[in-house]
């Protein structure tokens, strides 16, 4: 635990230094995927927000800080609401990101970077996780400033349970 509280003020550190340059985004989704893991696989339902702010590191146009929470979409059914248990997930990311314009008005994203990832897939487990997020997405820029997009996020990791997940999710981001 202590590992992540150092990661996670890292991570807090590395974006606060940026927020307040010109560039920088602030966006959410929601959407559907799974999580996989030690056990059967999961079909999820959950939503992420995220900050994006520009690139210290040179390969990448700029970084994401994000957000993401999904949880066994049976939760959302009705009729379930006398289980008292539903596994979900919790993942806290880095990633680094490339943007392409295909035209004017239509661009892909691509990226990669750590995730730290709560996993609790059984009553019992609560566990930490160190991995990798790869992400994809393409999008339109609906009005100035303003973006919508289809988004895949794939997270694996490599500690305790080596849970991972995968979401497909619709997005929006304003660009400040």
């Amino acid at each position: 635990m202590k590992k992540f509280k150092i990661t996670l003020v890292f991570i807090c550190l590395l974006c606060t230094t940026n927020i307040f340059s010109q560039n920088y985004g602030v966006g959410c989704g929601i959407g559907i995927g799974s999580f996989h893991g030690n056990f059967q696989t999961q079909t999820t339902f959950g939503g992420k927000i995220f900050l994006d702010f520009p690139s210290f590191f040179q390969p990448f146009d700029f970084f994401r800080f994000n957000f993401s929470y999904a949880q066994q979409i049976d939760k959302f059914l009705p009729g379930n609401n006398n289980f008292d248990y539903f596994p979900y997930y919790l993942s806290l990311g880095l990633t680094g990101i490339f943007k392409q314009y295909l035209n004017k008005y239509i661009f892909i994203k691509e990226g990669i970077g750590a995730i730290i990832l709560n996993d609790y897939s059984f009553y019992d487990i609560d566990t930490w996780n160190l991995g990798i997020k790869i992400a994809f997405e393409a999008g339109t820029e609906i009005a100035k400033n303003f973006d919508m997009s289809l988004n895949m996020d794939y997270g694996f990791t490599f500690t305790n349970t080596r849970s991972g997940y995968t979401q497909f999710s619709i997005k929006s981001v304003y660009n400040f």
